[in-house]
């Protein structure tokens, strides 16, 4: 019996051969079970390496996360119009495989993030979540900057490098919070 990760090199090789027949560059790329971070999968440009944490026994769910991160691989590692081209030919591929299912959820992942803003961490999406946040408790930065960094799939010290003003939009979004609170005080006691 394969162990997952054994499963899962082959799966990555059967993928590769079916669907990326003409990916010369796949020879260089490894497949890697697990990751650092909290995503279902990664594809990682610099060290050539696909990571896949969530192992899943559906064969066409586990085959649809194993494209989509190649597809990043192939074609572009943001889910832009090149890599949803992509992602829509191994769909056509899956189709004429016979397998409806796998195209189906190909088919789901490229509506899925045909909203531009879906899945985007940029200034104002960072922003916007460290608003929230803050809005009803006051927690320290420290965690805010994990709780954010967490939920886009980002190391800290990625979140770190990209938003070196991050301390700066929770300062900001601390004294916005303060100051409600000392206007609803205010607004109580006129009432009173």
């Amino acid at each position: 019996m394969k162990t997952p990760p054994q499963e899962l090199k082959a799966n990555f090789e059967r993928i590769k051969r079916v669907y990326f027949p003409r990916w010369s560059a796949g020879e260089h790329w490894r497949v890697k079970c697990g990751s650092a971070r909290n995503v279902h999968g990664r594809c990682d440009i610099k060290t050539r390496t696909v990571e896949i944490a969530l192992l899943c026994d559906d064969t066409d769910k586990a085959d649809a996360l194993m494209i989509h991160e190649i597809c990043h691989a192939v074609a572009s590692p943001g889910h832009g119009k090149i890599w949803k081209a992509r992602l829509e030919s191994a769909a056509i591929k899956a189709e004429q495989l016979g397998r409806p299912a796998l195209a189906g959820i190909l088919g789901s992942e490229i509506e899925l993030y045909d909203d531009d803003d879906c899945f985007q961490v940029n200034e104002r999406t960072v922003t916007e979540r460290i608003e929230t946040i803050t809005a009803h408790a006051n927690p320290p930065f420290n965690l805010v900057r994990r709780v954010i960094a967490h939920e886009y799939g980002l190391l800290v010290s990625e979140f770190n490098a990209r938003f070196p003003k991050a301390r700066k939009w929770f300062n900001e979004a601390r004294r916005d919070r303060e100051e409600r609170k000392r206007l609803r005080a205010e607004l109580r006691t006129r009432t009173q």
